[in-house]
């Protein structure tokens, strides 16, 4: 089944869109009561969203009643068709990724295989066919490490789980596998690119924090230990690159507290530092209300340049009824140029829009009874990227309270 979506954007403002590139929306995918927690493209330019469903009240089995979700995962071709859509029993999808000859490899988090809840709870790694078809899985108790994040290096799936990073061969066969060590601030951050897999903590030494990183060949698991020159940052996300590795920092206001307000670092692939940059910044008159602060960001990157994706939200007064956020954008060159930054977001009435997404044609105000009790939220916010060779940009996010969206953005020089 090919169900379009076709929707502009409006554009809420652009800086230094004059001298770098404009951003034009190809099309726009909704998912409603659907929750996104990763995206990855194909060979073929389609894109693979997953997560868990939210206000759902089919499954109705669980022991005590309590609200459960269920794991679900999309193919979204290059056009903006929904292709597949396939939702599992009770559980999540935490992770995707896709290597070069189409296998999709899915981290499953608390799955189980009927609605009955007669089946134990496990954690998973699944690998599918470009068909759809289930190649093959490792399963895990639940009570053990889950995996954290997928991604492809060397012809591997490499995963990420509670104390452990290993890489496993398309046929299922562990290649290899080690112990990560212990960290004291922070969960690691991994990325992959090519045949070099990064995995970045943190140490404390004689009261000081050094933040480090495992440089580890994908093919055999073999790794040199480095240093990071952060120059007191506090290491956030990371995204591998082929001139060496971004990490987006935050500027420490304690011991173990941070700012929203990152930096964006590249490093060499020895860990030396080759560039950074305090943008992107609040507003001017940021601080007082009401204003636009960044409170999240992450950035992606198609092999070399790359894209910061943030989430900046309104502050107002304490009884302005709910939570406006809209999503920042910023595009940078490998050697640490800003060319262009835009804020977007949807507008809040899509009455005229039907959805395109099941359960269909739901009034978009509409907030789940999950939600009940919470401030409700306004806006657009982004949840995972993926930026494509062609300069391309996938997007996926929430808008409000209630809907998900994956977006195609286009890069016009």
């Amino acid at each position: 089944m090919r169900i379009a979506s076709l929707i502009s954007l409006p554009l809420l403002g652009a800086l230094g869109s004059g001298c770098g590139p404009s951003l034009d929306a190809e099309w726009v995918q909704w998912f409603s009561h659907r929750v996104i927690t990763d995206v990855a493209a194909t060979p073929e330019g389609d894109a693979v969203v997953v997560g868990t469903t939210m206000g759902d009240e089919r499954v109705t089995a669980s022991p005590f009643g309590q609200s459960t979700g269920r794991p679900w995962s999309a193919r979204v071709s290059s056009d903006g068709a929904l292709e597949d859509l396939w939702t599992g029993y009770v559980g999540s999808v935490r992770a995707v990724a896709v290597d070069d000859q189409g296998r999709t490899y899915l981290a499953l988090w608390g799955v189980r295989d009927d609605e009955d809840w007669s089946t134990p709870e496990r954690c998973e790694l699944r690998a599918l066919a470009a068909d759809g078809s289930t190649l093959w899985t490792e399963a895990w108790n639940a009570t053990a490490s889950c995996p954290e994040g997928l991604w492809i290096a060397a012809g591997a799936v490499i995963m990420h789980a509670d104390g452990v990073i290993g890489a496993y061969e398309p046929d299922g066969r562990l290649r290899w596998q080690l112990e990560v060590p212990p960290t004291d601030i922070l969960a690691p951050s991994v990325s992959a690119h090519g045949d070099r897999v990064w995995l970045a903590f943190e140490m404390s030494l004689d009261g000081t924090t050094l933040p480090r990183a495992w440089r580890i060949d994908a093919r055999d698991g073999t790794y040199d230990e480095l240093e990071l020159s952060l120059d007191g940052l506090l290491l956030g996300e990371i995204e591998a690159t082929a001139d060496g590795l971004l990490v987006m920092g935050s500027p420490r206001l304690g011991t173990t507290t941070f700012s929203a307000d990152g930096v964006l670092v590249s490093l060499t692939p020895d860990g030396r530092r080759r560039w950074s940059d305090q943008e992107p910044r609040p507003e001017p008159g940021s601080g007082t209300l009401p204003g636009w602060d960044i409170v999240s960001k992450q950035v992606v990157a198609d092999g070399h340049a790359p894209w910061v994706l943030g989430t900046e939200r309104l502050f107002e007064e304490q009884d302005s009824g709910g939570q406006r956020h809209r999503i920042l954008l910023q595009r940078w060159t490998a050697d640490g140029e800003l060319s262009s930054t835009v804020r977007r977001s949807f507008v809040e009435a899509h009455h005229d829009q039907p959805m395109q997404a099941s359960p269909e044609e739901l009034e978009r105000a509409e907030c789940p009874t999950s939600d009940a009790g919470q401030p409700p939220q306004f806006g657009s916010r982004p949840e995972a990227g993926a930026a494509l060779p062609d300069g391309s940009l996938l997007v996926a996010g929430r808008q409000g309270c209630r809907d998900s969206f994956l977006m195609r953005l286009e890069v016009q020089q």
